[in-house]
């Protein structure tokens, strides 16, 4: 018969897990906007694939290697979801991108406009 050996023997000791750092409790008192509010301030993490979907977005719209000059034409994006999951952040992050790639080109022609954004609740 197998048996298991002891998870612990009797010379060993536990070794305390680390808990994260709690927040003042009086917060839970506070109105729901100071609470978001926190939340937004300190408890908000990247999303792992923003990046990776803006890089998508730019190579479905834009021709390898010219950025906006050689935006693909009639190319549109629509991005949807659940709520904070961070569609605003990547479609500012889109626009920050595009403006940069389209900076000389805005430079000569003031006309050229390098996109158009509607956001609808």
């Amino acid at each position: 018969m197998n048996q298991k050996p002891p998870l612990l023997t009797q010379h060993e000791e536990i070794s305390p897990v680390e808990e994260p750092p709690f927040f003042d409790r009086a917060l839970l008192l506070q109105p729901p906007s100071a609470r978001q509010e926190y939340f937004e301030q300190h408890c908000l993490i990247e999303h792992p694939r923003l990046l990776s979907a803006l890089d998508a977005i730019l190579e479905a719209t834009c021709a390898p290697g010219e950025g906006v000059h050689a935006r693909r034409p009639g190319t549109m994006v629509l991005v949807i979801g659940p709520a904070r999951v961070g569609k605003t952040t990547l479609i500012h992050l889109l626009e920050e991108r595009l403006l940069a790639y389209a900076a000389a080109r805005m430079r000569i022609d003031p006309h050229f406009i390098p996109f158009a954004s509607i956001t609808a609740p």
